[in-house]
């Protein structure tokens, strides 16, 4: 009997423990974020932290005013009298970093990007993933956006202007990185329970009617952290329309069709902008780029036609990317041919070009010796602006093998810092 006893009383004793147990681990449920991929993974806490203080601020970039904006006068930039160049970079991931808590990891580059003087910086104004895939998704579905992911991007942009960088915004994608082309392709597969084809994003009306939606209602919105209209920002330097934008088919007069609508689409809204396209430079004339190695990225295939589109009266800016070697051509008789071609026709036309990608893979040493290659020639082709792929904060890991870390790559620091010097210009008075 005592024995009995003794046994209820443990069991009872096990059953409070437990109970006890289970409500401190829900407890720490509900105050803990979930992983990447849970349906509430959304952090408790989405407000980003206040703005973080920069570590420099680089008295030799051009300082961003009220209204003054970077302009085009043909095939130049102009900043109030001045003529602007720059050196900058891409760091597509500030708008999800804040997002995901990480505003320090966000300052950090920003601040070495300033210290270095480079005065641009190219980053993702868009994010249409799942939002049971990422967090920081922007938006859900057609015309359904998340508040507090578009206040991570008006952060960004608030960090970037404390610093005196400017920031190009790309507003869709090729790929599927943060959803882009095929995520609206889904959603209209989705409402149309029909199948439809990655070149629907062009043509299809539908499709193109949720891409201006979500443009109309960026370009107005009104910057939680600075109180400024988009439209009235200067810290945003132009607008890209997508980043890589590829035909499947080839059919490069539907890609300039679309490139055309969607550029005098945003002259409607903003007037003080620059457009560009935000291409890879593919074209489909070999006989424009003579001596070129290999066809493939002027052979038409990828729905491209670069020297068409400097002459889309709404673009202001025409970008080309350079990875040779993703390109099947060399790094050195090719690039050459790459960048004055490229840079040749865009002021035949009276446009600006620019370099908005440009990479290689290697250590530090052999990476600075091709950069310095790369960035002489432009330099002899007067070039407007580069902006090398890509820079990233310690502790960010290497997914492509073209991460730059500061001050780690001191070799490709070094050459990114001089050439910055060399296109910079005074301050406008």
């Amino acid at each position: 009997m005592k024995s009995s006893k003794r046994v209820f009383v443990i069991a009872a004793v096990l059953i409070l423990a437990a109970g006890l147990l289970a409500w401190f681990i829900w407890q720490r449920s509900e105050e803990t974020p979930k992983p990447d991929g849970a349906n509430s993974n959304r952090p408790l806490a989405r407000t980003p932290p206040a703005l973080s203080i920069p570590r420099k601020v680089n008295s030799e970039l051009p300082p961003i005013r009220e209204g003054e904006f970077v302009t085009r006068q043909g095939s130049k930039l102009m900043l109030g009298a001045s003529e602007f160049r720059f050196v900058g970079a891409n760091a597509y991931y500030l708008q999800p970093e804040i997002v995901y808590g990480n505003l320090a990891g966000v300052a950090e580059v920003l601040d070495d990007l300033a210290e270095m003087g480079l005065s641009v910086v190219r980053t993702i104004g868009f994010n249409d993933h799942p939002p049971a895939q990422d967090s920081a998704a922007i938006q859900i579905r057609p015309g359904e956006y998340d508040e507090q992911s578009l206040v991570a991007l008006d952060t960004a942009l608030a960090e970037a202007r404390a610093r005196n960088i400017r920031v190009i915004l790309y507003l869709t994608g090729n790929w599927s990185h943060f959803g882009g082309v095929n995520r609206y392709v889904q959603w209209y597969e989705e409402e149309c329970a029909c199948k439809a084809r990655h070149d629907d994003f062009f043509t299809n009306e539908t499709i193109k009617g949720w891409y201006k939606a979500y443009v109309a209602m960026l370009l107005n919105r009104t910057n939680t952290v600075t109180g400024v209209v988009y439209t009235n920002d200067p810290t945003i330097m132009a607008y890209e329309l997508g980043n890589e934008l590829r035909s499947d088919a080839g059919d490069s007069a539907m890609v300039l069709a679309w490139l055309s609508e969607m550029a005098e689409f945003i002259k409607t809204i903003d007037r003080n902008h620059l457009v560009a396209d935000g291409g890879e430079g593919f074209d489909d004339d070999l006989k424009l780029y003579p001596g070129l190695s290999n066809r493939y990225p002027v052979s038409g295939t990828t729905g491209n036609s670069y020297h068409r589109l400097v002459n889309i009266p709404h673009i202001d800016m025409a970008s080309y990317h350079m990875f040779p070697t993703k390109y099947d051509l060399n790094e050195t008789k090719d690039a050459r041919i790459w960048i004055s071609v490229h840079e040749k026709l865009a002021r035949a036309a009276g446009k600006v070009a620019y370099l908005g990608e440009f990479g290689t893979a290697g250590p530090a040493a052999r990476r600075s010796k091709i950069f310095q290659q790369w960035l002489d020639q432009t330099v002899a082709n007067n070039n407007v602006g580069s902006l090398v792929w890509q820079m990233v904060y310690d502790g960010r890991p290497d997914t492509d093998g073209f991460a730059i870390y500061y001050p780690r790559d001191e070799a490709v620091i070094s050459t990114l810092r001089q050439y910055a010097r060399r296109s910079g210009v005074a301050p406008s008075q």
